[in-house]
């Protein structure tokens, strides 16, 4: 599978690339789920899967592409996200932390929810996503990820959604965070930083976006 991009030297130059990494590591995961079916029948009816599982033992000791992959296959397969059929969202340690392991598919649901079809993203994976953010502190890989879904239509995560969001706030709690989060993207290959290069290549309108200011007297509210 090639990818074209531009490589950096004293100029732009024409790259080319074969991103075989996250699709081998999709084979490999669906051929594992292919392979212990009743494991996930029954992972689809109990919304865990059972201690003694071959399926379950191998996702523990996945490697993290793999657990990417899994990720974002298992919820279209059985339904549940994958930290939920591991039982390990409020596993912790002798601090009261999370483990490692409850770390790495927190923040696996961060990462691969621009990779999810937009029909398999639930109000489970939103909590995940306000889990990720409130215990590991990823504030701003979360945002990266909405940003990253924000042009997708029906996205249960769109634009239409963040737009919701921030008019639920007073300008003062929406700047708190919103501006402050964003501005370091601004100047970072980010997802916002992407949406603006891409906005800037569409046509100006032919009309003003906002009216044009009534003169005094004409229904406007001028200063006194």
């Amino acid at each position: 599978m090639p990818s074209r991009s531009s490589a950096f030297s004293c100029g732009a130059l024409p790259s080319i690339g074969f991103a075989y990494q996250a699709f081998s590591d999709d084979r490999v995961v669906r051929a594992m789920l292919d392979q212990h079916s009743e494991d996930l029948e029954l992972a689809k009816a109990s919304g865990v899967l059972q201690a003694g599982s071959a399926l379950r033992a191998w996702l523990a000791d996945a490697s993290g592409n793999l657990i990417d992959a899994a990720t974002v296959l298992l919820p279209e397969v059985t339904g549940h996200e994958l930290i939920d059929l591991l039982a390990l969202g409020e596993e912790t340690n002798e601090e009261g932390r999370p483990r490692s392991h409850a770390y790495t598919l927190y923040r696996s649901v961060v990462h691969t929810l621009g990779l999810r079809k937009g029909d398999h993203v639930t109000q489970r994976t939103v909590d995940l996503l306000n889990e990720a953010a409130a215990k590991w502190e990823m504030d701003q890989e979360v945002l990266e990820a909405v940003l990253t879904v924000a042009t997708q239509p029906g996205h249960r995560l769109n634009a239409d959604q963040l737009h919701r969001n921030l008019l639920s706030h007073s300008p003062a709690e929406r700047d708190a965070w919103w501006g402050i989060d964003t501005y370091s993207m601004l100047n970072e290959a980010s997802a916002l930083h992407r949406l603006l290069r891409w906005a800037e290549q569409l046509p100006t309108p032919d009309r003003a976006l906002y009216p044009p200011p009534q003169p005094h007297g004409c229904g406007g509210r001028g200063l006194s």
